[in-house]
């Protein structure tokens, strides 16, 4: 969530700056860091969650092996 709000926030800020350059001799600013460091976290917490129930479902089954020796 935390990364998701980080590339939210950066690209939010970089379309309002672009919005406003004709206002102020047309300067704008991209915050292509925080764009492409919460887009990077984001998929990674997204790959991260499809694998968590293969992998939970596996140390269930290592867990319940180990206790029925």
């Amino acid at each position: 969530m935390i990364n998701g709000a980080i590339f939210v926030a950066g690209l939010v800020v970089s379309l309002g700056t672009l919005s406003s350059a004709p206002k102020s001799g047309g300067v704008y600013f991209v915050f292509w860091g925080a764009i492409v460091f919460g887009l990077y976290r984001c998929v990674g917490a997204i790959i991260r969650y499809a694998r968590a129930d293969g992998e939970a479902a596996s140390l269930v089954a290592a867990h319940v092996r180990l206790n029925t020796r």
